[in-house]
């Protein structure tokens, strides 16, 4: 078997052929690539404090200082419980997922994912769980609570798919859902408070955003992997797959 027939075998990740990711990701990483990361990520870390803004803005509007500090606190205790379950290994397997491929190591970045998955479900659960307690309990506006508890829960699992596409690099793909669904959110909370849904609406919105970007994210990231399958099994020579080529030749080892 000729060197440019060996293909690589085995699991990918993020579109990423095991054999060819070192490879791969090494001629990715360029400055443009290094520049649009970057107008990505401040784009998905100043959008959102726009969103929160206008919907604290028109909740102050609708709901009261009453309404308004029982909304603030369970926002602020959602946000508290999603953050100590997931910052640290969220940054983690960004990091370490980026570095195997590096290395040349994509065949272990799956095992890596597969760990996140564990241990990001156990997160889940301890935090919507609690939350989900809360509510059970008849605290006031209950169904409030139960929504954040489901709003937890999958804002701690979105964080394994999003992680694995910006390790991938994929910075439009791990951005641009959080940024479409926050707009449609934004209007949601406007549209739901003005008809009177009072700090219930807020948090039934939320729950859906979260919802949608778990989905749509782990979707994004399920179709690079397809697209490399199918650019493996494509007999054509360095045919584009994404950032991602296959290989024209096996890498020495």
């Amino acid at each position: 078997m000729s060197p440019a027939s060996r293909q690589p075998e085995g699991p990918d990740v993020g579109g990423v052929p095991p054999q060819a990711a070192g490879y791969d990701a090494a001629a990715a990483t360029t400055g443009a690539t290094v520049l649009s990361g970057g107008v990505w990520k401040t784009a998905s870390l100043l959008l959102p404090q726009l969103y929160a803004l206008v919907q604290s803005i028109v909740a102050a509007r609708f709901l009261g200082p009453s309404g308004m500090g029982i909304q603030s606190f369970i926002a602020f205790t959602e946000l508290s419980v999603v953050n100590l379950l997931t910052v640290g290994l969220s940054i983690s397997l960004m990091r370490y997922i980026g570095e195997l491929l590096g290395r040349g190591r994509g065949g272990e970045v799956r095992d890596l994912v597969a760990w996140g998955w564990r241990v990001q479900a156990v997160g889940a659960l301890l935090g919507g769980g609690a939350l989900g307690i809360v509510a059970l309990t008849g605290a006031n506006v209950a169904s409030a609570w139960g929504f954040a508890a489901g709003a937890a829960l999958a804002s701690i699992l979105h964080n394994v798919p999003s992680a694995v596409l910006i390790g991938t690099q994929r910075w439009r793909d791990a951005s641009i859902v959080g940024l479409v669904t926050g707009t449609v959110a934004t209007g949601a909370i406007v549209a739901v408070l003005a008809a009177g849904g009072g700090i219930t609406s807020m948090f039934a919105v939320e729950v859906a955003v979260a919802v949608v970007n778990l989905a749509r994210t782990g979707a994004w990231r399920a179709r690079r992997s397809s697209e490399s399958r199918r650019c493996r099994a494509s007999p054509l020579p360095q045919r584009p797959c994404g950032r991602t080529l296959a290989p024209t030749r096996s890498s020495p080892r």
